[in-house]
């Protein structure tokens, strides 16, 4: 799949069927993170040295590596979504996977196999989805042209 196609379909998925994956894709997904940018080469996931740097640069970095899981998931022909994790859920999520107190989840990745009754996407998010012209600063903020 060209890689405008796979940014093109990505969407969270979050109705899945019950069709196992493969360890081998599974694989492929995790180690896409692992060649995600990160500050200083520090692969920071979970480096929290807040006196190191200006802004907490671990959660960009997540996101980075996120990103290329969820990217990689559609090019594997797989629905993926990121969930964060609100605060009153972190301890049972803590729990659920064994992380250890000093470690902060900001969020989950979850993926699958699209379940065929899935809904589809709604019109509506496109109608919600902002022009290029909104978001985007061309070499000085507030220039969009």
């Amino acid at each position: 799949m060209e890689f405008s196609e796979v940014v093109r379909r990505r969407r969270m998925t979050r109705h899945y069927s019950d069709k196992p994956l493969a360890p081998e894709v599974i694989e492929r997904i995790l180690a896409s993170a692992l060649r995600a940018p990160s500050t200083g080469f520090s692969q920071g996931w979970e480096d929290c040295a807040e006196a190191r740097w200006p802004a907490p640069y671990w959660h960009i970095d997540t996101g980075m590596a996120a990103l290329l899981m969820l990217l990689t998931a559609v090019d594997e022909g797989l629905g993926a979504c990121f969930f964060g994790i609100m605060p009153k859920h972190l301890q049972p999520f803590r729990e659920e996977f064994g992380v250890p107190d000093e470690y902060t989840p900001i969020g989950g990745i979850t993926v699958g196999y699209r379940a065929d009754d899935a809904p589809p996407q709604g019109a509506r998010v496109a109608e919600r989805r902002r022009s290029a012209g909104e978001v985007i600063h061309r070499g000085q903020w507030g220039r969009h042209a």
